[in-house]
């Protein structure tokens, strides 16, 4: 999971002031320590810490830009009010975060959802495991020639995948509810 959240990291940061390997290293382990101070339980609660934590860090960026133009007052109002955009979406992703997490936790508190939860896990994980051994199986590949009509081959073997995936998984369980939609 911090895996993941590294490599996303990685590659959405804003550069340091100074653009040098130990600070874009120290850049690198204070962001990965916001995210783990957030403390996502799985990948999807790691993907919202990440984001919140690049949004924060993209409107501190932006902050600074508009400093730096402060001498054109109508760059600077702009990356100022990217800035603000930037922040209000970091606290709604928060939001967000807790309000997943507090689901989260409801669910794991009851034995129940607990146990579904369990067996949704392991289909899923099961139906990924054959799905990827399929596709190993099969040596599916993108071609290097696209066939006629089509642009890009790899969404062909991407599709495959997911339709696996989905039929691997039917039956699972009900979804998590959470308490409001989100759009």
């Amino acid at each position: 999971m911090y895996e993941y959240a590294e490599h996303e990291l990685r590659g959405l940061l804003a550069p340091p002031l100074v653009d040098t390997k130990e600070e874009q290293a120290r850049r690198d382990r204070d962001a990965l320590a916001m995210v783990a101070s957030l403390a996502p339980a799985n990948v999807a609660e790691a993907s919202l810490a990440t984001g919140h934590v690049v949004q924060v860090d993209q409107a501190g960026y932006l902050q600074r830009l508009a400093a730096q133009h402060a001498a054109d007052p109508q760059m600077a109002g702009r990356l100022r009010k990217q800035a603000d955009s930037m922040l209000r979406l970091a606290g709604s992703t928060h939001a967000m975060l807790l309000r997943v997490q507090r689901e989260r936790r409801k669910r794991q508190a009851d034995p129940v959802t607990r146990a579904q939860d369990a067996r949704t896990e392991q289909r899923l994980l099961r139906g990924l495991t054959e799905a990827t051994a399929q596709l190993r199986a099969a040596d599916v590949r993108p071609s290097t020639a696209p066939e006629a009509g089509r642009s890009d081959p790899a969404p062909q073997a991407s599709h495959r995948l997911n339709l696996r995936l989905w039929e691997a998984c039917k039956g699972a369980g009900p979804p998590i509810r959470l308490s409001r939609t989100f759009h």
